[in-house]
C-alpha cells in the first residue's frame, strides 16, 4: 500500500510538474508573441511615410476665360493635381511640386508655368503663385522648407485681386 501511494504521489508530481512547465511555456510563448507584435507595430510606424498634402489649380481661369491668350485647355474645376506626396528633409515647395509628376517650367527657382499654363497668359499679372498652410510665404519656393502634414497649394493667379 506504501509503494502504491508513493507511486501515486510520484505521478501526481509529475503531472503537476508538466502542467507548470507547459504553463510556462504557454505563458513565455504568449509574452514572446506580444514582443512580436509589438515590434513589427513599432516597425510599421518607423517606416510609414511622412506627407503633406498638395493641390495644383488654375481655378481662377475659368472666371477670366475672355482673357485667356493661349490654347490652354483649363481641366475640369481647374484642378491640375490633389494628392498626398511624401515629404523628405530638407524638401522644399519646389521639389514638392516636382513630385507630383505635372509638366513644371522654371527658371532661378521661379514657376514660369505648369501643365502647359504659362506667367502672362491671362494677362500682364497673370502666373503660378503658392501658399502653405494657407499663407503666403515671403520666399522663393526653392528655398521654403516644408513640414509633414504641411498643406501646399500652386494656384494661377490672373489679376491683382486673385492674390
Amino acid at each position: 500500500m506504501r509503494k502504491l501511494l508513493v507511486w501515486v504521489i510520484g505521478v501526481v508530481m509529475a503531472a503537476s510538474l508538466t502542467a507548470c512547465s507547459g504553463g510556462s511555456q504557454n505563458a513565455s510563448s504568449e509574452t514572446t508573441e506580444a514582443a512580436k507584435a509589438t515590434t513589427e507595430a513599432a516597425a510599421d510606424t518607423d517606416q510609414k511615410e511622412q506627407t503633406c498634402s498638395v493641390e495644383v489649380t488654375c481655378a481662377n481661369v475659368l472666371d477670366h476665360e475672355d482673357d485667356l491668350e493661349s490654347n490652354y485647355k483649363i481641366p475640369s474645376k481647374g484642378e491640375i493635381y490633389s494628392g498626398d506626396v511624401e515629404v523628405e528633409e530638407d524638401e522644399t515647395a519646389m521639389t514638392i511640386l516636382e513630385k507630383t509628376g505635372v509638366t513644371i517650367d522654371k527658371k532661378d527657382g521661379y514657376v514660369q508655368g505648369i501643365d502647359g499654363l504659362y506667367a502672362g497668359d491671362c494677362g500682364d499679372y497673370s502666373g503660378w503663385m503658392y501658399q502653405v498652410n494657407g499663407k503666403t510665404p515671403d520666399v522663393g519656393a526653392d528655398e521654403y522648407k516644408v513640414n509633414e502634414g504641411d498643406e501646399v497649394q500652386w494656384y494661377y493667379v490672373c489679376d491683382e485681386e486673385d492674390f
